[in-house]
């Protein structure tokens, strides 16, 4: 039996869009399920597009982000805070927490282990600050730099005092806050104000230097030292 023109040309619609058809079908029954619409005849669908693949553009990370006062339920945004601060000002700070043992961590947002090791500086002083420790925590980036260093800040929850240089020239900061190296540093201050121990990558160049592992045994020196008067 001899196909007329127009049903080979039926024929050949129908195997030429049986893909698309199979898909509009594919896609009628997730319809069904209320998950997604049919695409049109000749679209395609992108499984590399950020949507299919799990990651998110840029609209969708904004739309997601959570609001920053929400971040942390139990410490508000505003509770963390930033003070820029020269020597003098640095000085006075520490010498307020006397009858504490005073941890200070000398950090910068541009150094890696600096941030790495941070989470650990602001766990103990959760966990010891009803003990009498004191953290501080001394940010060594541009003055400039001071949004980002609030960013990071609060990201971690350090609800403690936040210091901050006050001076553009990095290399003239270092020599006042008598810094011997780059950052990490950390120093440990007794309950007398009186400089005890010094931690960082290289402890050899440091005055009664350790590494950093050793911050916790030695804070738990210090805080078990009884106070004295005088």
């Amino acid at each position: 039996m001899k196909t007329s023109g127009t049903e080979m040309f039926m024929k050949m619609h129908w195997i030429q869009n049986r893909p698309t058809r199979w898909a509009c079908l594919f896609v009628f029954l997730l319809m069904m399920t209320g998950l997604t619409g049919c695409p049109e005849e000749n679209s395609t669908l992108d499984i590399s597009s950020s949507k299919n693949s799990g990651e998110q553009t840029p609209a969708d990370m904004e739309q997601n982000k959570t609001p920053e006062v929400a971040d942390g339920a139990e410490i508000p945004a505003d509770a963390v805070t930033v003070r820029e601060v020269d020597r003098t000002g640095f000085d006075k700070a520490i010498a307020a927490y006397t009858g504490k043992v005073v941890l200070v961590d000398y950090w910068a947002t541009y150094c890696i282990p600096c941030q790495t090791q941070f989470p650990h500086t602001v766990k103990l002083s959760r966990d010891l600050r009803d003990k009498g420790l004191a953290v501080v925590s001394m940010s060594m980036d541009y003055p400039s730099d001071k949004e980002k260093v609030v960013r990071f800040l609060r990201d971690q929850e350090a609800d403690f005092e936040n210091l901050m240089n006050g001076d553009e020239d990095l290399q003239q900061s270092a020599a006042a806050f008598e810094l011997p190296g780059n950052v990490p540093l950390y120093r440990l201050f007794d309950r007398k104000g009186k400089l005890r121990y010094e931690f960082g990558p290289n402890p050899d160049d440091l005055t009664n230097g350790l590494p950093i592992e050793d911050i916790d045994k030695k804070v738990a020196e210090l805080l078990a030292e009884q106070p004295t008067e005088g």
